[in-house]
């Protein structure tokens, strides 16, 4: 104890002192408490009550203890174990077990000196030493900026790091341990020798391809010791138990050590997750085949939307049109003739062609297209019957007393943005040749956008040529005019291409055909292709009525993987959606069934995922020295062999940088904080109590 104070003044304690002697005065003074006692008996309980009743009031200028203590810390090993695949491929059984321990036997040595910490690493951080070595990939930088976080503010003595210095993710620990300042000891596991060997070592794709593209994918051929050999690089696809060998191509191994890249142009037919195989044929003499080979999955994504052209009778513009949609391989479109057979609920847009007609009536082709909020595009010309087109569409409406035609061309209209023409389009449009639109007043409707409107005899009208309505989920275009394949022959007359009129038919479709996701219950993954280290983690959403986010009914997934075998899950609710984090999965194609009942009504989602094996630990098993000695000398450590792990022990207490430290510290304490305090002053008042009753007194 170095110092007592008070908050307040201390001459305030004579005040205290004070209260106390009237307090014991009023009570003892000339008070005769023990009728027949002597006097020295009211002597000691006087004292006691000014004692008591003095520190009562002294506490209450809340004095309180300052003093200092010192605390002796031990230096901080950090000991990290490398638990990845690769590090007991190159040692035998004997070997793994004297190293792991040897480890121990380290451990226990340092740790009646140093504070002791274990960890292992691979794909992440794991306390304690762990006896399997089943991480799929190695990130030793991880480690240390882990190690780092965690001890950069305590005694970190030293950093003993047992791998084979192969990494395959993060960036290079060379240059992720500058932070640290503790020594760093490498043990060097596997083997340096190297072996003759033959290796995938890397693959380039896009993970996500289109449906009908052709893709490319570039293979890196690595061979160590395998002079003169030959050997040949094959590609397969692997369709569940089928093995199909799409391309092959041969390698000569004329140089050590060799490396070559080979392409492969591959065509994407099908659609879905396909899985791929990456092989290069062993050589003579080789000793581990593991990393002769790697699966790949690629995402073929079927954007092809489907367009329906129903036309009332065979036209020209009907050519044009298929001609001019079909350059986009994202467009399957069908001509069909009105009477022929036909399944519209099949199709993303239907374009009618002059239709409605008379005696022809669309009436349950619309209803159907209403129930499916399938949106449409209609294209005007004599034949069209206008009564039936007015009442088929909210965006237009066409008052006529005759069947008649004007001869018409469009001028853009000022502030369109449903989509964006390019400049040269803009400026053919005004050279146009003219088109044959139907004669008649006409009304533009409330929610149309107008891309053009009609030019009659070089007269500016404000009646629309093409436009475009939103009616809640449904999308309907307007070309109030037959004849566009003139505009095509135009377009190619003047630029020996179609491009320009191609792009507005293009621009138009792509919205028209374009549906929004109006589903209550949708499920989304952050990919579909997971790694098989990685977690998959699935989120949902469910709308009301009037699509707003809500949680309420609970929502299941059931996940099927290639056998049919079925995991079932529930998923949790986060604020107003919900989320399922469904843990690892094994290399496969899997599929899932989300579902929920909401107001009775059952809704599921369904949807696909695939995990890729993670194969990173086997392209290289040949140990790397180098890395754990540059982290050594850049840290003042020093590499050592599992042979001769027992000597690292007394390197570390040689050092004499690593010794504990003492700290000191100023302590300042409350009295009123101190417990002893308090039973002490309710001891003497309970003496005095005591006293008083046991002397007779009141």
């Amino acid at each position: 104890m170095e110092n007592l104070s008070f908050l307040y003044p201390p001459v305030y304690l004579i005040i205290c002192a004070a209260a106390a002697l009237v307090i014991t005065l009023v009570l003892y003074y000339k008070n005769q408490i023990i009728p027949t006692g002597k006097r020295w008996q009211q002597y000691v309980m006087a004292a006691l009550r000014f004692l008591v009743s003095f520190s009562l009031a002294a506490l209450l200028l809340s004095p309180f203890l300052k003093y200092q203590t010192s605390t002796i810390e031990k230096p901080v090993i950090v000991l990290g174990m490398d638990v990845s695949q690769s590090v007991p491929v190159r040692m035998n059984s004997s070997q793994v077990v004297q190293y792991q321990q040897g480890m121990e036997s380290l451990a226990a040595d340092l740790s009646g000196d140093y504070n002791i910490h274990r960890f292992s690493f691979g794909d992440g951080i794991h306390e304690g030493f762990q006896d399997s070595f089943a991480d799929a990939v190695t990130d030793i930088t991880q480690f240390l900026d882990y190690v780092y976080d965690q001890y950069n503010d305590q005694n970190l003595g030293a950093v003993v790091i047992a791998s084979d210095g192969l990494f395959n993710e993060g960036k290079n620990p060379v240059y992720g341990s500058k932070n640290l300042k503790a020594p760093i000891y490498g043990v060097l596991l596997g083997d340096t020798t190297i072996q003759k060997d033959v290796r995938i070592e890397n693959i380039y794709y896009n993970e996500i391809v289109y449906l009908g593209d052709r893709f490319q994918i570039q293979v890196d051929v690595q061979a160590d010791a395998c002079l003169n050999d030959q050997t040949s690089l094959q590609v397969y696809q692997i369709d569940g138990d089928n093995r199909n060998r799409l391309d092959q191509a041969p390698i000569v191994i004329n140089r050590d050590p060799f490396y070559q890249s080979q392409n492969f142009i591959l065509e994407a037919n099908k659609p879905g997750i396909q899985h791929f195989r990456l092989a290069v044929n062993p050589v003579n003499g080789e000793e581990s085949t593991a990393n002769n080979y790697k699966d790949i999955y690629v995402d073929v994504l079927d954007a092809r939307q489907n367009i329906l052209v129903l036309a009332s009778t065979p036209h020209p513009d009907l050519a044009a049109i298929r001609q001019g949609l079909e350059k986009n391989k994202n467009y399957q479109v069908t001509t069909k003739i009105f009477g022929e057979p036909v399944q519209v609920q099949d199709y993303d847009l239907v374009i009618f062609h002059e239709l409605p007609a008379p005696g022809k009536s669309i009436a349950p082709i619309l209803q159907t297209l209403n129930d499916r909020k399938i949106n449409r595009w209609f294209i005007l010309g004599a034949d069209t019957d206008i009564n039936a087109f007015n009442q088929s569409q909210n965006a237009v409406s066409i008052s006529t007393q005759i069947r008649n035609t004007d001869e018409v061309t469009g001028v853009l209209t000022n502030g369109f943005g449903l989509f964006t023409l390019s400049d040269n389009l803009k400026q053919f449009l005004v050279e146009m040749p003219p088109l044959q639109s139907p004669f008649g007043e006409y009304t533009t409707r409330a929610g149309s956008t107008v891309l053009m409107e009609q030019v009659i005899s070089k007269v500016e009208t404000t009646y629309p040529l093409w436009l475009f309505h939103a009616d809640e989920d449904i999308k309907t275009g307007v070309l109030a005019a037959e004849g566009i394949w003139k505009w095509r022959l135009y377009d190619y007359l003047n630029h020996q291409d179609h491009q320009l009129i191609d792009e507005l038919i293009d621009k138009t479709v792509q919205y028209l055909a374009l549906q929004e996701d109006k589903r209550q219950f949708r499920v989304y993954l952050p990919k579909k292709i997971f790694r098989e280290n990685e977690e998959v983690r699935m989120d949902a959403e469910l709308y009301n009525e009037s699509y707003e986010l809500i949680n309420d009914p609970d929502a299941f997934i059931s996940i099927f993987n290639a056998k049919g075998e079925e995991f079932r899950f529930t998923m949790d609710r986060r604020n107003q959606q919900y989320t399922l984090q469904a843990g690892f999965f094994p290399e496969g194609n899997y599929t899932y069934r989300a579902s929920t009942t909401y107001q009775n009504e059952n809704l599921t989602f369904t949807g696909s995922f695939s995990i890729q094996p993670v194969q990173l630990e086997m392209y290289n098993l040949t140990a790397d020295r180098s890395v754990l000695e540059a982290l050594a000398r850049n840290r003042n450590g020093t590499v050592i062999l599992t042979s001769t792990l027992n000597s690292l022990a007394d390197q570390i207490r040689a050092r004499q940088d690593v010794k504990p430290v003492a700290y000191a510290q100023s302590v300042t304490q409350p009295l009123l904080m101190i417990k002893w305090l308090f039973f002490i002053l309710f001891f003497l008042a309970a003496l005095e109590w005591f006293l008083r009753r046991f002397w007779g007194g009141y």
